[in-house]
């Protein structure tokens, strides 16, 4: 589907993102820094989101990668925000997003070199005068 490559991109970001988050952290930080939790959270429910804009072949092309969870963490996060579990959470911050770079960065398409601190949010008319 034509907006696959956007949605790859937007999730290699938000991975990229994680990492940086977490980096030198641990997983106690989550309970005192507000700040990393939210950023944490926010970047995981993008993740999610962004896997559910892939078209349904892209995901049946992809099997090793568990969709339906990252969905429903996306899902989780975003209606169930006061039942989500921080230990889970950061073992995807930690080293899940690590896998899922893994796995996407070499499907991105020609030259998507953007900074990991370009936002992968685009807002309509974004670049246009």
């Amino acid at each position: 589907m034509e907006s696959d490559p956007a949605s790859i991109l937007d999730i290699v970001l938000a991975c990229r993102r994680l990492r940086r988050f977490v980096a030198g952290r641990v997983r106690e930080d989550l309970d005192r820094d507000e700040l990393l939790l939210y950023a944490v959270l926010l970047a995981t429910a993008l993740i999610g989101e962004a896997a559910s804009r892939l078209s349904p072949e892209f995901r049946q092309d992809h099997p090793d990668i568990p969709w339906r969870d990252i969905i429903d963490t996306r899902n989780r996060i975003i209606h169930g925000y006061d039942t989500v579990k921080l230990d889970i959470i950061w073992d995807i911050a930690a080293a899940e997003s690590q896998l899922l770079l893994e796995q996407l960065e070499p499907l991105l398409p020609p030259n998507p070199s953007p900074s990991a601190d370009s936002p992968p949010i685009r807002c309509e008319g974004e670049g246009s005068s």
